[in-house]
């Protein structure tokens, strides 16, 4: 007897089920596809917003560095303002912070629209001063009018018991200096650390008694003519009180010329300060500069000018005559305030 065979299915059924099979592979690619295309979509626009995000925060950044130095121009609190109009603009204050008047808060923000973070950090103020050798003078050399009976170089009054150097390139033929005065060969002639040249160049703000000239090569720069100029004119020096710019040692003045230009110090009596050619020469007959003297070329003392060394006057350059101001490191933060 012949077993009964098992039965096929119609073509017809075999047909569907691969259609329906690649319509749901189809449909399960588009799904796929779909979802990596959404995916790489978000993280776009992800990475815009993140880019954007910190192009704004950096915007800001400057903000608390522009506060920076409006503090060291002008310490004091002060109310929203603008400190940036293109791209975004950035508004900035500055909060005193207790009672010492060395530290204030900064406070940087844009518009709610833009972006609603508001960055802050302190600010705190201190004194430096710039980086000088311990000498009387260091100069390429000293010249002064012949058949001179006064000393060149000398110690002040505050300096009687203390020995100091007189440092030159070309050493002079029968310098006259006083007995706690000593003469040295330089190997170079002497000029600014490259460092201080950059940040002076720059137009730091300096201190009250600081007097910071730009000149060149060839052109002769007068200390007298800018100790008359009207406050906030080029750097020129602020009185304090009663006291008068280099007048006495409390009132000392640190004179510093760049660019290669040469300074007119002539007749100017006593003279308390330190004084810096960076790349020129001085004329110093009629004053008595009580201090130091650090000059790149020549120093001509002509028939009376001299220097007596005072070290409270170079320590006080060295150490507190320049106003600082920096962002406090630990104390960035942000809010949505």
């Amino acid at each position: 007897m012949r077993g009964r065979g098992r039965q096929s299915r119609p073509p017809s059924l075999q047909a569907g089920s691969v259609l329906m099979l690649t319509l749901f592979v189809c449909l399960a690619v588009a799904v796929v596809i779909q979802t990596l295309a959404a995916v790489t979509l978000c993280a776009e626009r992800a990475l815009a917003d993140e880019q954007t995000g910190r192009e704004l925060m950096a915007e800001k950044d400057e903000g608390l560095a522009c506060l920076g130095k409006q503090a060291m121009t002008k310490w004091g609190p002060q109310p929203w303002s603008d400190l940036k109009e293109e791209p975004n603009r950035v508004e900035g204050y500055l909060s005193q912070l207790g009672t010492s008047g060395w530290v204030m808060e900064a406070a940087t923000r844009q518009d709610q629209a833009i972006s609603p973070m508001t960055i802050s950090a302190w600010i705190e103020r201190g004194r430096d001063g710039i980086d000088l050798p311990l000498a009387a003078v260091v100069a390429g050399g000293l010249r002064a009018c012949l058949g001179r009976e006064l000393e060149w170089v000398d110690l002040d009054q505050s300096d009687e018991e203390v020995t100091t150097s007189v440092c030159v390139v070309n050493a002079p033929d029968g310098p006259l200096l006083g007995a706690g005065c000593a003469l040295e060969r330089l190997a170079a002639e002497w000029k600014l650390d490259p460092g201080w040249q950059q940040l002076l160049g720059e137009g730091v703000v300096v201190g009250p008694r600081v007097l910071n000239l730009h000149g060149r090569s060839q052109q002769t720069l007068s200390v007298a003519d800018e100790l008359v100029k009207p406050i906030g004119v080029n750097g020129a020096l602020r009185q304090t009180g009663d006291a008068v710019a280099g007048a006495s040692a409390e009132s000392a003045v640190l004179v510093l010329v760049l660019g290669g230009a040469d300074l007119d110090a002539r007749n100017l009596g006593d003279f308390y300060g330190a004084i810096v050619v960076d790349g020129g020469s001085i004329r110093l007959d009629g004053t008595t500069l009580h201090g130091a003297l650090f000059v790149t070329d020549t120093v001509d003392l002509g028939g009376t000018g001299r220097v007596l060394f005072s070290r409270p006057v170079l320590r006080w350059a060295t150490d507190r005559s320049l106003d600082r101001t920096r962002l406090v490191p630990g104390t960035r933060s942000e809010g949505t305030k």
